[in-house]
């Protein structure tokens, strides 16, 4: 079986090509559009994703709201989360917990592919 990595990611090009991007690597993806739709979703969904890539600046619930909310539901409170955001200064302000790794977009491609694979 695939490895499961959701992607949280309010730009509908980056979302569906790192989607693309990831599918192509081998991985099952799961894409959300905001972090609410991604909280319900992944309240009942069956698997629990190995990874989850998020974007920090989304409206309705955005990246610190949701990593806040992810340790209330207890299939997705322990999932590595890598941070992709354009504001370097964002990894300052993350608390650690959940949160493995963080990458500035624009993403360079290859060592973005390295750590996805090291964190799921």
């Amino acid at each position: 079986m695939s490895k499961l990595i959701c992607i949280l990611e309010d730009d509908d090009s980056i979302r569906e090509d790192l989607s693309e991007l990831l599918a192509l690597e081998g991985y099952e993806v799961l894409a959300y559009r905001n972090g609410r739709e991604a909280v319900d979703a992944l309240r009942g969904h069956g698997r629990i994703p190995q990874l989850i890539l998020l974007d920090l600046m989304m409206p309705i619930m955005n990246g610190y709201q949701f990593l806040e909310e992810m340790t209330k539901v207890p299939s997705i409170a322990h999932t590595p989360v890598l941070v992709l955001s354009a504001d370097e200064l964002a990894a300052g302000r993350l608390a650690k917990g959940a949160v493995r790794a963080f990458m500035k977009k624009p993403i360079d491609l290859d060592p973005f592919l390295d750590l996805v694979q090291k964190l799921a």
